[in-house]
């Protein structure tokens, strides 16, 4: 690492000849990446956490492959500390990001375990992003880990294939700034994805969650607390094919796209399913949340921000047992809802509904508009859902419904 402002370059699979360093900023250039070079961040022969970067500089990384694996401590492109450095990664082909334990692999600055403020803008292109948690932190953003501190800047990610994040255990990915212990700090920045031919968000076990978004999350109990006062920024996100799947009979499993603070959450969302034909899926298993849209963690604040939705083919909102699927924003005054298709528009309910621990029944949803979770508080805008050559079609099939 590096504690001032010098910058960090590296290079794998240079062709020899070039100079340029704008060579190295430009995806594709044949400056790099060459001999199907691979750069490795941890792995399994570091024997203690790895980072690689610049508290106030920039770090950039070229090359064919990156693997950010977290196994035996964390693996991190960024300033493991209070740092504000821009970082910038070009990888040609495949970026992966894996960890095990409560060990994090991060694209940023900061880390879970760092105190201060963090920040600084984060540039990611490259052939395709997988990220698959069976445990631990995978995460593409700023993170802090104290109590007082706040994490900005603005994040952009490009991948000409597509863009996965999988959780298969106790563990969270996360695109965006956010804050792993109650801080009364804030996280707020741009968010914008260019997914390529298809957008995969896929939470599965318990606890789990797949984000894009700013402001986090912990368990304190059994209870999910947000930890971020306040989450604001827009988020941009286009792929040829988008899915956003809560899976498993576990509890707390999510899928979500969208900005979540204590008491403010704020930003325009717009997500598209651009190719001809594309399918656009939001699906929610047992008591588990898919979702797009703001929310905050009480009834004393409010969120914000405009939501767009559109799909150069179908959407299906589905929620199966006690699922909740929905395009929605929580406690919103005044944010307005638009979704279009070409083709159809579907809200489903389905399965079996569990029970709340009252003991009544706990059916599934499948919603678009805003909501109040029954607490107290305006809740309004304006809502909008075009199906330009299809219909639009409202089930509900649930056992007992």
């Amino acid at each position: 690492q590096n504690g001032g402002a010098g910058n960090i370059t590296l290079v794998a699979g240079w062709d020899g000849t070039t100079y340029t360093p704008s060579a190295f900023a430009t995806f594709g250039s044949g400056a790099y990446g060459n001999g199907g070079a691979v750069t490795e961040i941890g792995g399994a022969d570091a024997t203690g956490a790895v980072a690689v970067g610049s508290a106030t500089g920039t770090t950039t990384i070229a090359t064919s492959d990156l693997s950010l694996d977290a196994l035996n401590g964390y693996a991190q492109v960024g300033y493991h500390g209070a740092g504000s450095g821009n970082i910038g990664i070009l990888s040609n082909q495949v970026l992966s990001l894996n960890a095990n334990g409560t060990n994090a692999a991060q694209i940023g600055n900061g880390g879970t375990d760092t105190s201060g403020n963090v920040g600084g803008n984060i540039s990611v292109h490259a052939g395709s992003i997988f990220a698959n948690m069976a445990s631990g932190v995978g995460a593409i953003g700023n993170v802090g880990g104290d109590t007082t501190s706040s994490q900005s800047g603005n994040i952009t990610i490009a991948t000409e294939t597509g863009l996965t994040l999988e959780t298969s255990g106790s563990s969270i990915v996360q695109i965006g700034n956010w804050s792993a212990d109650g801080t009364s700090g804030t996280a707020n920045g741009t968010i914008q994805i260019t997914a390529g031919t298809a957008l995969n968000l896929d939470a599965y076990g318990d606890g789990s969650r797949v984000i894009i978004g700013n402001g986090g999350s912990k368990f304190v109990s059994g209870n999910e607390i947000l930890t971020n006062s306040s989450a604001t920024g827009n988020i941009t996100v286009h792929a040829g094919n988008v899915s956003l799947i809560a899976q498993d009979n576990s509890s707390f499993v999510q899928a979500r796209i969208g900005n979540r603070g204590l008491t403010t959450a704020g930003g325009n969302i717009d997500v598209e399913a651009t190719t001809a034909n594309a399918t656009f899926a939001i699906t929610a298993y047992g008591t588990n949340l898919a979702s797009i849209g703001n929310g905050i963690g009480l009834n004393t604040g409010s969120s914000s921000g405009n939501i767009t939705v559109s799909s150069a083919g179908t959407l299906a909102i589905t929620a199966i047992d006690s699922g909740q699927a929905r395009i929605a924003g929580g406690f919103t005054a005044n944010s307005n809802i638009s979704v279009t298709a070409n083709g159809t528009v579907s809200l489903t309910v389905s399965g079996t509904p569990g029970t709340y621990q009252s003991g009544g029944p706990a059916p599934g949803q499948a919603l678009i508009g805003n909501f109040g979770n029954g607490l107290s508080g305006l809740v309004g805008g304006n809502i909008s859902i075009t199906s330009t050559h299809g219909d639009i079609t409202l089930l509900s099939d649930e056992d007992g419904g």
